[in-house]
């Protein structure tokens, strides 16, 4: 399920957004969890992960903006208020939209659909612990197809795609992922450096994978066009 949080001192507003999403085509995929105060939605951070947050800027008791900066600074928000003179302060890499109170109804009708589209493209869906997970792509270093599975390793776990092609997975993920070889495929966004002797230095831990001869000078041009024709 996609994780939606929604942060409102206003009960009433909490349920008009709420029951704008259920009027989606999607709302069978979208858990919908409200709260009254940013301490309550605190409480629940351990125990789910959050895919996408609808925050309040103006909240009696806390300032959203710096709530989302100290707590939630990876996760997509979509700041609510009935202030315009504080959208110069949203700006940040997370932040996806801001919605005046007055103009939510017409959000949802022409701008949310596009939104939840392009963030559940950016997320992974695995069975974990006979679980649905959705996994952010981003925090996937590299993946690896042995025997039929894919394998996704992260900076602290690994995760299995049972009986998936590595072609069906990269033809939607093949902006993120670039070969180094026939079986694997790596994160362009946890690169290092790329190495004279044909290898690639990740990220963290400094761990280096190598490159196939046939795919050296392929992955150095993908590469820096990813990174906008910018080398190390």
């Amino acid at each position: 399920m996609f994780n939606i949080a929604i942060v409102d001192d206003e009960w009433a507003f909490l349920q008009l957004i709420s029951s704008q999403m259920l009027k989606t085509d999607y709302y069978n995929d979208i858990e919908i969890y409200k709260f009254l105060t940013c301490e309550k939605l605190l409480k629940e951070k351990e125990k789910i992960n959050f895919h996408l947050i609808f925050m309040d800027i103006d909240l009696r008791e806390t300032d959203g903006i710096e709530f989302v900066h100290k707590h939630f600074y990876n996760t997509p928000i979509i700041y609510i208020t009935s202030h315009a003179d504080r959208m110069a302060d949203c700006i940040d890499h997370n932040v996806y939209k801001f919605v005046l109170k007055e103009n939510i109804e017409v959000f949802f009708q022409n701008q949310f659909q596009d939104i939840y589209t392009r963030l559940k493209d950016s997320f992974i869906q695995i069975n974990y612990n006979s679980n649905i997970t959705l996994l952010d792509v981003n925090e996937v270093i590299y993946v690896k197809y042995e025997k039929r599975d894919i394998w996704l390793y992260t900076k602290s776990n690994k995760y299995i795609m049972k009986r998936v092609s590595l072609s069906a997975f990269m033809k939607h993920y093949q902006y993120e992922f670039l070969g180094i070889n026939k079986n694997t495929y790596i994160n362009w966004k946890h690169i290092l450096s790329i190495t004279k002797d044909k290898g690639v230095l990740l990220k963290g831990k400094h761990r280096c994978l190598p490159i196939s001869s046939n795919r050296y000078y392929r992955l150095i041009d993908e590469y820096v066009e990813r990174r906008g024709g910018i080398w190390f």
